[in-house]
């Protein structure tokens, strides 16, 4: 698998997973496709903002203490958390 491939695969794992938790925790909203596209489209704009976020502070993080780079590995990046 390309690395292309990967961070495809890995995007819409997160995406069906967030989706899941979303219409679960509310039970009130429908699940229809429209619903779904709806959902797809905000966390698609707000996963590219975490993606240029991420990749600004990973570009800084080889200046930070080593327990500063471990709590946002351990925390920052997990959308379980």
């Amino acid at each position: 698998m390309t690395d292309y491939e990967t961070k495809i695969s890995q995007y819409e794992a997160k995406l069906i997973y967030a989706q899941d938790k979303y219409f679960t925790a509310r039970p009130q909203i429908i699940r229809t496709i429209e619903s779904e596209k709806i959902f797809e489209a905000g966390f698609r704009l707000a996963f590219k903002e975490f993606s240029d976020l991420r990749s600004l502070i990973e570009s800084n993080i080889k200046d930070m203490p080593p327990e500063f780079s471990k709590a946002i590995d351990d925390n920052f990046w997990d959308l379980e958390t």
